[in-house]
């Protein structure tokens, strides 16, 4: 009887939005090396908590999941509908390397959504 007003199963967050709502997505719960304070559940505790809109999140991927085993590459989390960009200089596993850029294609396809939404 509760799962129409439980279930998240509409991926329209417009009115979430509209309201204000803040949003990080990443799949499980990330493990993060000591001494790294990239964690986006800091990150957005920060940002609930304090108000402080986080600048830049590097995501980490270890070699076989396995932090012992060292880092395969990071890459930073861009805000939509920004991307990762490959600058063209240094390893391109190296967020350090890659710049978050506008996603043309996804900032149209929101401006037809939204519009279409407001007709």
């Amino acid at each position: 009887m509760l799962g129409p007003v439980w279930n998240a199963t509409d991926p329209d967050l417009d009115a979430f939005r509209r309201r204000g709502g803040k949003l990080i997505g990443f799949p499980g719960q990330p493990t993060v090396p000591k001494g790294v304070d990239q964690s986006v559940i800091a990150a957005l505790d920060r940002w609930v908590s304090r108000g402080e809109v986080p600048s830049l999140i590097t995501a980490t991927k270890f070699v076989n999941d396995d932090p012992a085993q060292g880092v395969a590459m990071t890459r930073p989390l861009c805000p939509y509908p920004q991307v990762a960009a490959y600058d063209g200089r240094g390893d391109a596993n190296d967020a350090r390397n890659l710049r978050c850029v506008y996603d043309e294609k996804a900032w149209r396809d929101n401006d037809d959504r939204r519009a279409h939404i407001e007709e």
